[in-house]
C-alpha cells in the first residue's frame, strides 16, 4: 500500500505487521483444540497471547510502518486467544469443583 509522504513528496510502503498472520491462525487453532485437548489449546493459546502482545506494542510505537489490516488481523487472534485461555480456565476449575464434591466419581 503506497500513501504520500508530506514532507519529502516520496512514497511510503507500509507492511504487514510480523507474526499477525501466526497470531491469527493460534487464535484460531487454540480455540479448535481447547475442545478436544485442552492442553494442546492452552500451549497454543498462550503463545498467540505473548506474539499478540509483542505485536501490539510494536504497531503502537511505529503504527504508520504497518496496514491496519494486518492489525486487525493481530487483535482477533489475541482475542480468541484469550477466549481460548479463560474457556480452558474455567473448564479446568468446574473440573476440580467436580472432582471435589465426587460428581464426576460416583459409582
Amino acid at each position: 500500500m503506497t500513501f504520500p509522504n508530506y514532507t519529502t513528496g516520496q512514497p511510503v510502503y507500509k507492511r504487514a505487521l510480523p507474526n499477525a498472520q501466526t497470531v491469527l491462525i493460534l487464535g484460531i487453532l487454540s480455540l479448535v483444540f481447547m475442545l478436544c485437548c485442552g492442553l494442546i489449546g492452552l500451549t497454543l493459546a498462550i503463545i498467540a497471547a505473548v506474539l499478540g502482545s509483542q505485536g501490539k506494542k510494536l504497531y503502537a510505537v511505529e503504527m504508520e510502518k504497518y496496514t491496519v489490516e494486518s492489525y486487525n488481523q493481530l487483535k482477533a487472534g489475541y482475542t480468541m486467544a484469550w477466549i481460548s485461555i479463560g474457556l480452558n480456565i474455567a473448564s479446568t476449575i468446574i473440573l476440580i469443583i467436580l472432582m471435589v464434591t465426587g460428581s464426576l466419581l460416583s459409582k
